[in-house]
């Protein structure tokens, strides 16, 4: 699409309404639309013009004859507020809740449907994406790095299909961090089904569900494989964390290293077929990761993030120690923590290997804040991640 990357605070609302209107013509995707607003100079222009005009562009007669037919009973405005009055969000490329990493990329789509809290589009991300048919070890690597990356105020990003992507999702939420899902359908053939209700907690959780697709959009092969360039535009970088040669998680990671983001893989036995994928990736120079650190760092987010974790630090005491430590002259260094952090070390004998269950029961915190709080300490080197979603708390800071 055409325009500023830096849209205005406040689209026109006229161009906004006939963008929307546009992008739910048959045959009129992403690139179609960017050639017939960049040659009228606008979707209120290109929605109102001549049939003549139409004609002699170079849309396809069919396409040309559903606009023409669509526009004599069809109000944008209508259009869009029939939309939000079923509970479904419109953000578009002229708004400022429109994915930043997907505006980045050439054809991206016009307009998403989206339920939950649009404003966490804005926010870095990652994608985990996977297999459907994860091994224990692929779920529990899967959990500790969506765990890692939303204790340190990174979004997660993936596709919401079952095995991988639902684990990444599931573990986002159960440290209380936000995490996006992106469908391969409209937001009325909602797919897979199983996973309504996790798509429903994650847009409960400030977390969203977004589709580049009308409303009505039944799944279909070809739009899933749109659906991971979407995954792969919206984040900084892509973590494969179990897929076997054909997995369509190599898909994304394919979208991802064309546009320019970072690709990542998890080391797998040998031994197992599900993942000769992530190998495959690791020897055509994916980067090797085993934790959210090494994501942090492959990414470029490991010094902006480490300075801005959960959503809930964004007031509190918790938030200001963590910011005192950030901006404390380099050598110095304060083991001193605020009375949260010290509550949550004091849950934490030294040696002990604590489940993050049980910490919630002693600290009397929610899962959210007790996620953001075990993300400061790691960053300052007091307490340690251990598998299974445990903690440890350190003898001494890691220098």
């Amino acid at each position: 699409m055409p325009g500023d990357p830096r849209p205005p605070n406040q689209p026109d609302p006229t161009e906004r309404a006939c963008l929307i209107a546009l992008s739910l013509i048959e045959g009129l995707g992403p690139v179609r639309l960017g050639r017939l607003i960049r040659s009228f100079g606008s979707a209120r222009e290109a929605w109102a013009a001549p049939a003549s005009a139409l004609e002699r562009s170079d849309l396809p007669p069919v396409v040309r004859q559903i606009l023409l037919a669509r526009r004599q009973d069809c109000d944008p405005f209508l259009a869009v507020k029939a939309f939000e009055d079923e509970g479904l969000a419109i953000v578009t490329s002229l708004d400022e809740d429109y994915p930043p990493g997907l505006r980045s990329v050439a054809d991206y789509p016009a307009v998403l449907y989206a339920r939950g809290e649009t404003r966490t589009l804005r926010r870095p991300a990652v994608a985990i994406v996977g297999t459907r048919r994860p091994t224990p070890y692929g779920r529990d690597v899967t959990a500790n790095i969506a765990e890692g990356l939303v204790a340190r105020g990174i979004v997660v990003v993936s596709g919401l299909a079952l095995g991988i992507d639902g684990a990444a999702h599931r573990a986002a939420l159960g440290v209380g961090g936000r995490t996006v899902g992106v469908l391969g359908s409209g937001q009325r053939q909602f797919y897979p089904a199983r996973h309504a209700e996790l798509a429903a907690a994650m847009t409960r959780a400030q977390g969203a569900v977004i589709s580049q697709f009308a409303p009505d959009t039944l799944p279909e092969r070809g739009h899933f494989i749109a659906r991971n360039r979407t995954v792969a535009a919206m984040a900084r970088g892509v973590v494969v964390t179990e897929a076997p040669e054909g997995s369509g998680a190599l898909s994304t990671a394919g979208w991802a290293r064309q546009l320019g983001r970072v690709v990542m893989a998890v080391p797998g036995p040998v031994t197992s077929r599900t993942f000769d994928g992530c190998l495959g990736l690791l020897r055509t120079g994916a980067v090797a990761v085993a934790g959210a650190d090494h994501v942090l760092e492959a990414t470029g987010l490991a010094g902006s993030m480490a300075e801005e974790p959960t959503p809930s630090l964004a007031e509190g005491s918790g938030r200001r120690a963590e910011r005192g430590a950030a901006t404390r002259p380099p050598g110095e260094r304060s083991d001193r923590p605020g009375d949260e952090t010290a509550g949550v070390l004091t849950a934490l004998s030294p040696g002990e290997v604590v489940p993050f269950a049980m910490l919630l029961a002693r600290t009397g915190l929610g899962a959210e804040r007790l996620g953001a709080l075990l993300g400061v300490l790691e960053v300052r080197g007091l307490v340690g991640r251990q598998p299974g979603h445990c903690y440890t708390r350190l003898e001494s800071p890691r220098r």
